[in-house]
Protein backbone atom coordinates (compact mmCIF):
# COMPACT_ATOMS: atom_id res chain seq x y z
CA UNK A 1 0.00 0.00 0.00
CA UNK A 2 2.70 2.46 0.97
CA UNK A 3 4.82 1.91 -2.14
CA UNK A 4 1.76 2.13 -4.39
CA UNK A 5 0.70 5.44 -2.87
CA UNK A 6 4.18 6.89 -3.19
CA UNK A 7 4.36 5.70 -6.80
CA UNK A 8 1.13 7.55 -7.64
CA UNK A 9 2.49 10.73 -6.10
CA UNK A 10 5.68 10.45 -8.10
CA UNK A 11 4.27 9.32 -11.44
CA UNK A 12 1.05 11.35 -11.61
CA UNK A 13 0.66 14.11 -9.07
CA UNK A 14 4.23 15.45 -9.14
CA UNK A 15 3.70 16.74 -12.69
CA UNK A 16 -0.09 17.10 -12.76
CA UNK A 17 -0.49 19.46 -9.80
CA UNK A 18 1.96 22.13 -11.04
CA UNK A 19 0.43 21.91 -14.52
CA UNK A 20 -3.05 22.43 -13.04
CA UNK A 21 -1.88 25.38 -10.95
CA UNK A 22 -0.32 27.01 -14.03
CA UNK A 23 -3.61 26.59 -15.90
CA UNK A 24 -5.55 27.98 -12.95
CA UNK A 25 -3.21 30.98 -12.79
CA UNK A 26 -3.59 31.60 -16.53
CA UNK A 27 -7.38 31.42 -16.27
CA UNK A 28 -7.41 33.85 -13.35
CA UNK A 29 -5.25 36.29 -15.33
CA UNK A 30 -7.54 35.95 -18.34
CA UNK A 31 -10.83 36.17 -16.43
CA UNK A 32 -10.01 38.48 -13.53
CA UNK A 33 -6.79 40.20 -14.56
CA UNK A 34 -4.93 38.99 -11.49
CA UNK A 35 -2.64 36.11 -10.74
CA UNK A 36 -3.03 33.29 -8.26
CA UNK A 37 -1.52 34.64 -5.02
CA UNK A 38 1.61 32.80 -3.94
CA UNK A 39 0.23 32.24 -0.44
CA UNK A 40 -2.97 30.56 -1.65
CA UNK A 41 -3.22 26.79 -1.30
CA UNK A 42 -5.99 25.63 -3.66
CA UNK A 43 -5.07 21.95 -3.27
CA UNK A 44 -4.14 20.17 -0.07
CA UNK A 45 -3.09 16.56 0.26
CA UNK A 46 -3.15 14.27 3.24
CA UNK A 47 -2.38 10.60 3.59
CA UNK A 48 -3.12 7.77 5.93
CA UNK A 49 -0.57 5.55 4.23
CA UNK A 50 1.20 3.60 6.94
CA UNK A 51 -0.91 5.08 9.73
CA UNK A 52 -4.28 3.46 9.11
CA UNK A 53 -4.85 1.95 12.54
CA UNK A 54 -8.46 0.88 12.22
CA UNK A 55 -7.89 -2.53 13.65
CA UNK A 56 -5.21 -3.78 11.27
CA UNK A 57 -2.71 -5.51 13.57
CA UNK A 58 0.03 -5.18 10.94
CA UNK A 59 0.10 -1.39 11.19
CA UNK A 60 2.26 -0.72 14.19
CA UNK A 61 4.09 2.43 15.28
CA UNK A 62 7.24 0.95 13.74
CA UNK A 63 5.46 0.48 10.39
CA UNK A 64 4.21 4.08 10.51
CA UNK A 65 7.71 5.36 11.23
CA UNK A 66 9.18 3.32 8.35
CA UNK A 67 6.54 4.59 5.91
CA UNK A 68 6.98 8.22 6.97
CA UNK A 69 10.74 7.92 6.61
CA UNK A 70 10.30 6.38 3.14
CA UNK A 71 8.00 9.24 2.13
CA UNK A 72 10.48 11.84 3.37
CA UNK A 73 13.30 10.20 1.46
CA UNK A 74 11.25 10.08 -1.76
CA UNK A 75 10.21 13.72 -1.35
CA UNK A 76 13.82 14.78 -0.86
CA UNK A 77 14.87 12.88 -3.99
CA UNK A 78 12.14 14.56 -6.02
CA UNK A 79 13.36 18.01 -4.97
CA UNK A 80 17.05 17.29 -5.59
Amino acid sequence: EALGGIAILESVLWDAVPAYLRKLDAQLRFSLGSRLPVDVVPIKFASWIGGDRDGNPNVTPIVTLEVVNQQRLRAARLYL
